[in-house]
């Protein structure tokens, strides 16, 4: 008897404005194009995010691609990320995937992920400063089999929660998607990751 798979929740909604036009990354077998955006997001403290868009060429007209830079956008999808190798190297590539986008007047900035997956791997620290950390990486199966790994950083209270829990286990995620810079062997990279508001273990 086959096994039931049991499907897992990823939902996503982030509302914020174009950094610029949508560029092309990639062209599908079944014909469709990808395109990638930055959405810059305001947190009610005032500080910026910037949140990873990726989406299909059939989610918005045609028109509307050339002319999305500077206007504010509503996104509905969910958190995916994707693996490659480059120079030998491996990296994650984490991106907020619409499924649909739609254009307005600038409201209160949205950037809300909540996803269940698996922890494959994790590592409590302390900042400089003493604040207690603890880096997370969570397995999100889709339908196809497909696995997302997701980067997330529990900070405090939430920190002390996570490196409690173990590999393998099973954990509902309420964050948001956010960007930093750090050095790595003398260049300055980017890094995506969710930013961890609530962590709970699944039943």
């Amino acid at each position: 008897m086959k096994k039931k798979q049991i499907v897992y929740e990823n939902t996503a909604c982030v509302s914020g404005k174009a950094l610029d036009n949508p560029e092309l990354v990639h062209l599908t077998t079944s014909g469709n194009e990808i395109y990638e955006v930055i959405v810059e997001v305001q947190r009610k403290s005032g500080i910026f995010d910037q949140v990873r868009v990726r989406f299909r060429d059939e989610v918005v007209k045609p028109e509307e691609i050339s002319r999305m830079k500077g206007r504010y956008l509503f996104l509905f999808g969910s958190v995916r990320s994707v693996s490659y190798h480059v120079s030998g190297k491996h990296h994650l590539h984490l991106f907020f995937w619409a499924e649909k986008i739609s254009f307005g007047r600038k409201e209160q900035d949205d950037n809300m992920f909540r996803f269940t997956g698996f922890i494959v791997k994790k590592k409590f620290r302390n900042t400089p400063s003493g604040i207690a950390i603890t880096d997370l990486m969570v397995a999100y199966n889709r339908v196809n089999g497909v696995s997302d790994y997701i980067p997330c950083i529990a900070w405090g209270r939430d920190a002390y929660y996570a490196e409690n829990l173990v590999i393998g286990d099973k954990v509902d995620v309420l964050g948001r998607m956010q960007s930093r810079i750090y050095w790595k062997d003398d260049n300055q990279m980017k890094a995506y990751e969710i930013s961890i508001q609530q962590i709970e273990k699944a039943g």
